[in-house]
């Protein structure tokens, strides 16, 4: 299933994309947003495949909003704009297409049959890196060198080594960008990477307190140890 966030200021021209969206079996609107501030919310929350992306915007362009996602790897983008000129900068924002309105249904097809391509090739779906803030700057943060993911109201704490840096999301789309044989669920509020524990202690009601080899001491709940240890064991 392909996630589709659609972006435009248009009630109509979002309509639309959802009357073109709508023949295609394998796609799912996950959310709209009218405003670069409301897609790059829903972008960096709901982790969709695939972004439809208006280039003119009520409070910034398309290309601000690309530049606002935490994680522009793992996304594909299609322009979607009834202004010509922005083509040679949408493709060196490497956005897969760019259509122009009032969008034809053959294009629309076209595009769609790459976006499938695309997607599917991406290795597993899953994120590479995350961008984080780190004081007044943003760096990326390979996801293979971070030891745990801790929920913090509306942003996500990554705990590497003995640093700790944030990024505005919440844990239930970072889940949706990991690799579930690599890192696990374990509570309302975090999620490890395996390959960081140090031991698993086993403690009461069928629970285990994990020691992280960071020294963290985490409680793996009993509502998430079932299907989690079990896939992790094989």
């Amino acid at each position: 299933m392909i996630r589709v966030l659609i972006v435009d200021d248009e009630p109509l021209a979002r309509r639309r994309l959802r009357q073109l969206l709508s023949t295609f079996a394998d796609c799912e609107i996950i959310a709209e947003a009218g405003t670069g501030g409301e897609a790059v919310t829903a972008a960096n929350e709901q982790a969709p495949d695939l972004i439809f992306l208006d280039i003119q915007l009520p409070d910034m362009t398309g290309f601000d909003v690309l530049e606002r996602l935490s994680d522009r790897d793992s996304v594909a983008v299609m322009f979607v704009t009834a202004y010509d000129e922005h083509a040679l900068a949408a493709f060196e924002a490497r956005a897969f297409d760019y259509l122009l309105k009032p969008v034809a249904p053959d294009r629309f097809a076209a595009a769609m049959e790459r976006a499938r391509k695309l997607v599917g090739v991406k290795p597993g779906r899953y994120a590479r890196r995350f961008l984080v803030e780190r004081g007044e700057a943003s760096v990326f943060v390979s996801t293979g060198a971070v030891d745990w993911f801790e929920s913090a109201r509306n942003y996500v704490v990554l705990h590497v080594s003995n640093e700790a840096f944030v990024m505005r999301s919440t844990l239930e789309a970072v889940e949706h960008r990991l690799d579930p044989e690599q890192f696990a669920r374990v509570n309302r509020g975090a999620i490890v990477n395996v390959d960081r524990i140090g031991e698993l202690q086993p403690w009461t009601n069928g629970e285990y307190r994990i020691r992280m080899k960071d020294a963290s001491e985490i409680m793996w709940t009993r509502r998430f140890v079932g299907a989690s240890l079990k896939r992790l064991l094989g």
